[in-house]
């Protein structure tokens, strides 16, 4: 196959991956944050070389908005997206970054296994 940059392969890449039926929640989770920060990574390159290229922009209304405020594309929204994409809650979103980030790798194994489920209190 051929793509056009490193980026659209690793997206197909993931979006192939969603079509697997025996992956965990986790996993799917996992790919969905994996795709959103590709996505991220791509969007704010644009936005700086945009930056670069005329030094007097005026930042939009929206712009000013306190990130993660549920509002505009603050931390509830891009979760939310997220959790569409994995085909999970916005809470096991939360959950999983929460394990990704602070769990030992052995824990990490686990749930990407399947053997430890995902559970919210």
């Amino acid at each position: 196959m051929n793509f056009e940059d490193n980026k659209s392969a690793f997206i197909w890449i993931i979006d192939n991956q969603f079509g697997r039926r025996n992956i965990s929640d986790f996993v799917r989770t996992e790919l969905a944050l994996k795709r959103k920060e590709i996505i991220a990574i791509d969007a704010e390159g644009r936005r700086l070389s945009k930056l670069k290229q005329n030094v007097n922009i005026v930042p939009q209304k929206s712009a000013e908005r306190k990130q993660g405020d549920g509002q505009g594309d603050g931390q509830g929204d891009t979760r939310d997206k997220v959790a569409k994409l994995a085909g999970v809650s916005h809470t096991t979103v939360g959950q999983v970054e929460k394990i990704l980030e602070k769990a030992p790798e052995h824990i990490i194994k686990k749930a990407r296994s399947g053997d430890l489920k995902v559970k919210y209190k």
